[in-house]
């Protein structure tokens, strides 16, 4: 006999998150020190969630028994793919609910929320004082090269998806793809950044403007350079499309990009040479 149960794919992701992960750990089981925020997006409103203490007690609740897999799967709940995850926002009549999806479509980076974050932490001090040996932010880029037409035909090693649905996902993927595309060349531009530099510098505004050092490591910056021993590796590990999975070499070729950057990063010296906290005074900035 078969016996049915009504699971959904987010199950299956908590589920994965947990075993391999999480252990089924919450928001409480964190140090104090580095800060977590996980962000996800809001039906309806269009508006980042972060997952926060202070946006839990908007909604009357308590963050500290949220377990962090089933937070982190909200940030990653792909439309179309995952469904919806529902928030109740208690004391009210009638019931409200928050509606939250995949972060990516409001901020892909995820790094908004480290600004916002580092601005309201600066409010009546500044950067400098917060951060007196230095601040850095590391943007880990691993979007595609989108001057190649993306192959989604079979969508699954097996075929599995492919037909109607197949095309319904695929269209999903790409229109996200064309968003986040537009958001990330906006963020970049926003922090004197273009693909083939390293750093730039994003304001912090406080009791006086300071910058804090933008790392911006990314898949793209390999396109810069050739290997001999495998030609073709550029060229592959920047053309991995959006997906639900990753095939075998596409998880080695991402493998090797990461020892590759990490390596480069290095040689770069760049976190040896000065990147103290630069400051201006209100008076000069304006």
């Amino acid at each position: 006999k078969l016996a049915f149960t009504d699971f959904t794919l987010s199950d299956i992701m908590d589920d994965v998150l947990n075993a391999h992960l999480f252990h089924h750990a919450t928001f409480q089981d964190l140090p104090r020190h580095p800060k977590l925020l996980l962000n996800a997006t809001s039906f309806g409103s269009h508006l980042r969630f972060v997952f926060t203490d202070s946006a839990f007690r908007e909604l009357r609740s308590s963050l500290a028994s949220f377990e962090i897999a089933s937070a982190a799967r909200t940030s990653a709940s792909f439309p179309g793919a995952f469904e919806s995850v529902m928030l109740k926002r208690h004391g009210t009549e009638p019931a409200r609910v928050l509606l939250l999806y995949d972060g990516g479509a409001f901020d892909n980076f995820g790094v908004q929320s480290i600004l916002e974050f580092l601005t309201r932490a600066s409010r009546g001090t500044s950067l400098d004082v917060l951060f007196p040996k230095g601040c850095v932010i590391i943007v880990v880029d691993a979007s595609a090269n989108p001057h190649f037409e993306g192959d989604y035909a079979g969508l699954s090693p097996h075929g599995g998806l492919t037909g109607a649905f197949g095309k319904r996902i695929a269209n999903a993927m790409d229109a996200m793809e064309i968003i986040s595309e537009r958001d990330r060349m906006a963020f970049l531009r926003a922090q004197g950044i273009s693909d083939d530099e390293l750093l730039g510098h994003a304001v912090i505004s406080g009791l006086k403007p300071c910058s804090c050092h933008v790392v911006h490591l990314a898949l793209r910056h390999l396109l810069s350079r050739k290997s001999d021993d495998d030609p073709s590796f550029e060229r592959r590990v920047t053309r991995i499309p959006t997906a639900l999975w990753i095939d075998n070499e596409g998880r080695a070729d991402l493998f090797a990009a990461a020892s590759v950057l990490v390596r480069e990063l290095e040689e770069s010296k760049l976190f040896s040479a000065n990147l103290k906290t630069s400051c201006r005074t209100p008076e000069a900035a304006r």
